[in-house]
């Protein structure tokens, strides 16, 4: 026994340093928040494109393993921003959180950077590679763009009143909107949109009609608006709430940042001012909220608008009313905390939403907002002279022949022509 105590207890002091450094990385990286930025695009993957896209018979441009390489180019490169974040704050957490402070003390300063320069350069390397994979290197932007902005915030545009607020919070929503630029056929029609809002841009300002037939020749557009306009609208949400949480971050921090010569929204235009911005988009987020609930009310969905109300607009009218009554810091804390629980609370919906799809040919039920969705049933490699497409009409409650889209020789569809255009 004395031998087992002896050697339990050599055990324990060899093996703490290592335990400690591994938390201390962990902590560094922000490991929750890079857990919640793994379930966020996954979910918007899994239970939104991939069985509306099943519906229309397309394919991802990522399968599954490319599509979690993406997800982890994205955390790399938001791990890279939190390491370089703290390595420039290490004056100013001494004052703000010196419990958390681990550059400087469990880890080195030197290998911090090396830690950095490994997440940084895997992130784009990784995002090189599936921006070639989907057939568009253009995308690779995305990554150095993102890279580029984090480094640039941590060393100056911080300590800029608002501007670093913004840059964070348009990171954050670029991280969503992610899911969908990384996919060919849901790029092509972002690309498509563009056009028509040019278009209706051009034609305003000068009063001449532009004749560009292509631009409404597209297949299942209710089909990719649908995804889009999810995708885009908690691309939205997340940025608002994020934008909120960075004000708030900057007030529980205003001892720190003053000290440290940073000139923050709260130290530029004062607390009150800042409390009360912050205020103000949370009450817009409120309002972009409320319109989803009352087309759940419309298309009978009166339950999804309950839950919303109870799940989420509940907490953020709470979090207006701490807002105004916050005057220590143990407040901000408390209502950061609450706006990331908020976040999280964002994505319930779309579990309901997977439950509610069934692709069952002559059944199929499809979300709200799509009537109905054209279906290729040439899914194999060879090409067959007498493929169809099928319509999978919702309110007729029938699945019937296309023919007007019926290819008379073994040629690809012009759907697809259209999309290569659009990517070249």
């Amino acid at each position: 026994m004395l031998f087992q105590a002896i050697l339990f207890t050599s055990y324990n002091r060899a093996a703490s340093p290592s335990f400690k450094n591994m938390k201390a990385y962990f902590a560094v990286i922000r490991w929750a928040n890079l857990l919640y930025l793994l379930l966020t695009l996954c979910t918007l993957r899994f239970l939104l494109i991939d069985p509306l896209f099943e519906m229309a018979g397309y394919t991802p441009s990522l399968g599954t393993v490319l599509f979690l390489l993406l997800v982890l180019s994205i955390m790399l490169i938001a791990a890279a921003g939190y390491i370089i974040n703290d390595y420039f704050d290490v004056e100013t957490d001494r004052i703000n959180k010196p419990h958390k402070v681990y550059i400087g003390t469990t880890i080195s300063p030197d290998m911090a950077m090396r830690f950095y320069y490994i997440c940084s350069a895997l992130g784009i390397l990784i995002g090189t590679y599936l921006a070639w994979e989907v057939g568009n290197i253009r995308l690779v932007s995305v990554h150095l763009l993102s890279a580029a902005l984090l480094w640039f915030y941590a060393i100056s545009l911080k300590g800029k009143p608002f501007i670093g607020n913004l840059v964070v919070s348009a990171l954050v929503a670029l991280s969503v909107l992610s899911v969908a630029l990384f996919d060919a056929e849901l790029l092509a029609f972002m690309s498509i949109k563009t056009k028509e809002v040019f278009k209706s841009v051009f034609e305003t300002v000068t009063g001449f009609l532009v004749a560009a037939p292509e631009l409404n020749s597209y297949t299942n557009r209710e089909l990719l608006e649908t995804i889009l306009t999810y995708v885009g609208a908690y691309a939205g949400f997340a940025f608002l709430l994020n934008l909120v949480r960075e004000m708030v971050k900057d007030i529980e921090d205003i001892e720190g940042d003053e000290e440290a010569g940073l000139r923050t929204l709260p130290i530029a235009a004062g607390v009150p001012f800042t409390k009360l911005l912050a205020v103000g988009f949370t009450l817009i987020t409120v309002n972009f909220i409320a319109k989803f609930q009352i087309n759940q009310f419309l298309v009978g969905q009166t339950w999804v608008a309950i839950f919303t109300l109870l799940l989420v607009q509940v907490p953020l009218l709470y979090i207006t009313y701490k807002l105004f009554k916050a005057s220590v810091k143990k407040d901000f804390t408390h209502i950061s905390k609450v706006i990331k629980l908020v976040m999280l609370m964002g994505l319930a919906y779309f579990p309901y939403l997977r439950a509610s799809m069934q692709f069952i040919p002559a059944q199929t039920i499809l979300p709200p907002g799509i009537e109905s969705i054209t279906y290729d049933a040439d899914t194999t490699e060879i090409e067959q002279p007498d493929t169809l497409k099928y319509i999978i009409d919702t309110k007729e409650g029938i699945t019937r022949p296309d023919t007007a889209s019926t290819p008379q020789t073994p040629n690809k569809s012009t759907q697809k022509v259209i999309d290569d255009d659009l990517l070249k």
